[in-house]
């Protein structure tokens, strides 16, 4: 489910959002 969590994250940065936990995967950029 990381996959899909990160695949998330990636759609709501680009809407210009924070993730739930508001804090930046390990393998984030």
């Amino acid at each position: 489910a990381q996959a899909l969590n990160k695949a998330i994250d990636d759609y709501l940065k680009k809407q210009g959002k924070t993730t739930g936990s508001g804090r930046r995967r390990k393998d984030d950029k």
